[in-house]
Formats: C-alpha cells, sequence, structure tokens
C-alpha cells in the first residue's frame, strides 16, 4: 500500500469513528455549542471570549445544512480527520514510512482530547487541521528552502489566529526557533516579515474589534484565573498522561528522545523548540489545563514514530506490539466521545474505577462536566416557553428572558423557533455586548439557581416553575423560573452593573 494511501485509510477511520457516534449517540447538544449557535445569530467581526471564523463557518453550517445536532457536528469530524493527511505527510517528508505513519496516525486516532475535539462544533477541531497544516509547511520549508512557503505559512497563521489566539504562541516559538537555530538566516531577507504582515492583516479584523469594545477579551483573559484556580503546573503536566492516552506515553517519550538525540540533521529542531516554547508559556502561567497543549502535543507523536521505526528497522514485531498496544488504547474511546448510551456509560465507567472529573471545580453527579454539559437544554427552553405562553399575548410583547449564564440564554436562542420564544438576553459574555435588546424593564422571566439579591431589583417576583434535568450538571439541575416585574430602575442604568466575563 503506497503511504498516500495509508494516510487516507487513517482518514476514514477517524470519520467514521465520528460519524457513528453523531449519527447513533452524541447524548444532547454541549453547552458550547449553544453558545456558538447564539453568536452565528449575531454575526460580528470579534466576540468577547473568541475571534469569529468558528462563528463565520457555524453560520455557513446551519444555514445551508440546518442546525440538527449531526449537521453542527458533521464539520469537526470532517476538520478533525482531515488534520490527519497534513500530519501524516509530515512523517513522510521527514523519512518516515508505512511503520512511522501507522503509529503517529493512530496516537492522534486515540488520543482523547482530540477524539473530544471533533466530536462536537467548537473552534477546537479547526485549530487541528491548521496547527497540523503549519508544521507540515515549516518542515517543507525546512527541507526545500522554498520562500514562497513563508506567504502560505502567513495566511494559514493568520486563519488560526482568527479562530483561536493560542497560535500567538506558536508565532513566538517560531521566532525562538529562528533565532537559535541554523534557520536564523531567513531574518536577514524579507520573508518572514512578509508572512507576519500578513497574518497580522487577517486577524487585523479581531483588533478592531477589541479596539472598539473597550479591549473585552483581554478583560476577558484576565478573568480565568480564577474560574481555573484549581489547576496547577502539576495538574497540567499529570493531565498529559490521560487527554493524551496512557497507550501513547511510550510514542511521546521516544519523541522527546527523537529531537534532543536521533534528529541529527536538526531538520526538526525548530519544531521542538516550537513545543518547548508554548510548554513553558503554559506552565508559567499556573492555572493552564491541560488541554492548552493539545494543538501543538503531536509534534512528540511526530518524533515518536519516526524513533520507533527506526529503532525496530530488523525487529518489526516490536512496532507491531506497540501499534497493537495503540489499537487497545480504543478502550479510552467512551471517556472521549459518547458512543455509549449514558446508563451503560456510567455503569462502564463505575466498574473500571473512573470518577467524574472537571476542571472548573463544580460538583458533579454521575457524568464528568463534559458529558453532564450535553444535558437539561431543550427542557430548559421548554419550559421556560410552557410559562411564557401562559402569559397574555399583551405581556409576551414586553416580556423578555434572561439567562444567568450563556448556557442557558443559548438554550432559548437555539430552541426559539421550536418553542416560538424571543431571543434571549443576558449579561454573560457577548450576551452583555448584545445587551438588553427591547427590554423595557416591565417583565422578565429569569433562570436561576436562585433569585437571591436580584429580587430586590424589581416590585414583584413570582416563582414559576422549577426545571428537573437528569443528568445535567448539578448547578444546571433545579432551576427556578421566575417572573419579575416591573424594574426599578432604568435597563441602561443596571445593564454595566450584570457585566460577567468568565
Amino acid at each position: 500500500m503506497k503511504i498516500k494511501h495509508l494516510i487516507l485509510l487513517f482518514v476514514l477511520i477517524k470519520l467514521l469513528i465520528h460519524l457513528y457516534t453523531n449519527a447513533f449517540s452524541g447524548y444532547g447538544i454541549f453547552r458550547d455549542e449553544l453558545y456558538l449557535y447564539a453568536c452565528s445569530l449575531r454575526p460580528d467581526i470579534g466576540y468577547v471570549d473568541q475571534p469569529p471564523l468558528s462563528v463565520w463557518v457555524i453560520k455557513l453550517i446551519t444555514q445551508s445544512i440546518g442546525k440538527s445536532l449531526f449537521a453542527m457536528r458533521l464539520a469537526p469530524a470532517i476538520f478533525g480527520s482531515m488534520a490527519l493527511i497534513p500530519l501524516g505527510l509530515s512523517v513522510k517528508s521527514l523519512g518516515g514510512r508505512h511503520i512511522a505513519v501507522s503509529i503517529v496516525s493512530l496516537a492522534f486516532i486515540i488520543s482523547p482530547i482530540y477524539l473530544a475535539y471533533c466530536g462536537y462544533y467548537s473552534m477546537n477541531s479547526i485549530d487541528l487541521l491548521l496547527w497540523n497544516s503549519i508544521i507540515y509547511l515549516l518542515i517543507r520549508l525546512k527541507i526545500t528552502q522554498q520562500p514562497g512557503i513563508w506567504i502560505v505559512l502567513g495566511v494559514l497563521m493568520g486563519i488560526a489566529l482568527l479562530n483561536k489566539i493560542g497560535m500567538l504562541w506558536f508565532g513566538l516559538g517560531l521566532l525562538i526557533s529562528l533565532l537559535l537555530t541554523n534557520d536564523r538566516h531567513w531574518l536577514t531577507t524579507k520573508w518572514p516579515y512578509i508572512a507576519g504582515t500578513i497574518a497580522v492583516l487577517i486577524f487585523s479584523p479581531y483588533i478592531l474589534w477589541n479596539a472598539t469594545h473597550g479591549w473585552a477579551t483581554l478583560e476577558f483573559l484576565g478573568s480565568t484565573g480564577a474560574k481555573y484556580s484549581s489547576q496547577s503546573q502539576i495538574t497540567f503536566l499529570s493531565g498529559q498522561l490521560l487527554i493524551n492516552n496512557p497507550s501513547n506515553i511510550i510514542i511521546w517519550f521516544a519523541g522527546l528522545v527523537f529531537y534532543i538525540i536521533l534528529d541529527k540533521k536538526r531538520q526538526a529542531l525548530s519544531l521542538f523548540i516550537i513545543f518547548l516554547t508554548i510548554l513553558s508559556i503554559l506552565l508559567i502561567n499556573g492555572n493552564s489545563k491541560p488541554e492548552y497543549l493539545a494543538p501543538i502535543f503531536v509534534i512528540l507523536f511526530l518524533g515518536g514514530g519516526l524513533a520507533i521505526e527506526s529503532w525496530t528497522s530488523n525487529k518489526k514485531w516490536i512496532a507491531y506490539l506497540i501499534i497493537t498496544n495503540q489499537v487497545l488504547g480504543l478502550v479510552v474511546v467512551p471517556f472521549a466521545i459518547p458512543v455509549l448510551p449514558v446508563e451503560k456509560y456510567i455503569a462502564f465507567s463505575k466498574a473500571i474505577g473512573m470518577t467524574p472529573s472537571t476542571a472548573e471545580g463544580h460538583e458533579l453527579n454521575e457524568l464528568p462536566q463534559f458529558y453532564a454539559d450535553m444535558f437539561g437544554w431543550e427542557n430548559q427552553a421548554k419550559s421556560i416557553a410552557k410559562v411564557y405562553h401562559n402569559l397574555s399575548k399583551e405581556d409576551q410583547a414586553k416580556c423578555a428572558i434572561f439567562g444567568d449564564n450563556y448556557g442557558r440564554s443559548g438554550a432559548v436562542d437555539y430552541y426559539a423557533d421550536k418553542y416560538k420564544l424571543p431571543l434571549s438576553i443576558g449579561g454573560h459574555n457577548n450576551y452583555w455586548i448584545w445587551g438588553p435588546g427591547n427590554y423595557d424593564g416591565k417583565l422578565l422571566l429569569l433562570l436561576s439557581n436562585d433569585i437571591g439579591d436580584k429580587a430586590e431589583l424589581f416590585d414583584e417576583v413570582i416563582e414559576m416553575g422549577i426545571v428537573h434535568s437528569k443528568f445535567a450538571i448539578p448547578y444546571e439541575n433545579n432551576l427556578k423560573i421566575y417572573l419579575c416585574k416591573n424594574l426599578k430602575q432604568p435597563v441602561d442604568e443596571l445593564w454595566p452593573k450584570l457585566k460577567s466575563f468568565n
């Protein structure tokens, strides 16, 4: 089998895994998918917590093939599977053959973080495709020394920035690698500067948006330390073991050996320097989640596949044992994408002693936060709709719906057509930017854990019902719906106090 056909085989395997999950399982829509859909209803060149590319893409998807769970998750399945193409080509460019391609491709396929990233719609699957493509271009640049590659690099890095700002750290790592290696000769040419200019120009809409919105993204980033206070350098490093699959440990250990010892020609040294730069930045941050390293972690898989193929050239049975161990690593799939019915997943996780986890310090029940955040949203929208449609037509016309976080607000927006609801308002992230809409302070339906001090803002607050959602994360269960009448102060005076960027 030709190497290009082997790469396409692994692309097909990964794609089928996700298509099966999306068609026959998938649980429900994920919290962040609700928010991204809500953003797509309000297209812009920037958002508080993200650049606009992933929102533009989901806008295109929902306008063309609909907003069903399968439709929304088709793109990440395709993007994540296609990411194997530049990864496989990178192996081939560095001299790898069938065994190296197989090891690296399987490492990518069985890694829980890459499975999860491609199992729901977000900017992450786009990130994987872009980062792997940029890594491949850097390898080609090193080998061919063709200056035109810098142009393509600038375009892809700009697009990657417009998708997720983590590409800034890659750019810093690239600069350091140019300074520290014999690639520094490029700094005496115009090409890196042209590439950088192109990337900045593509990214400039998001810069412009922030400049006209009080640098909201910087404020948002400043708040994440508290949100992830449970994270540390220890949890960041130890987390790599699980999110990259224990069956892959030998691969990335071999990758370290490859870059430090085996890469005699130093063809991939710049990649290792970029990896170390990003790793250092995330460690210095102190509260980084383990998955922040995921887009660049393929560097270790790449080196590992090449090293193992070299070591086992005369003892291929060892390589086959390693590949077999990787295939057995597919046992982690139910913990990354919902291939099992929820009751069977709970039983399976209990049987092997896996306890639910979260990086955000939330109380959990039987499901990890990632899965729990796929439950309860339609029930929230349906319960709100029941209260809303029991109001008189006159009251409906002046009633707004407020969600305490973007998940609750996003649920209203996603199911607005189905349940004939107005779009939600809220104070969380971009909902605050979008403002109160037509709300004039007369009537408000509030979905919250507890009305608390908010009751003092209104002349009258009536509890209208409780929303019970089995399997939902505890703080999204047993929510109360309040009908709040006559705000005691003008809406435009209250709104600045409701801002919640986190």
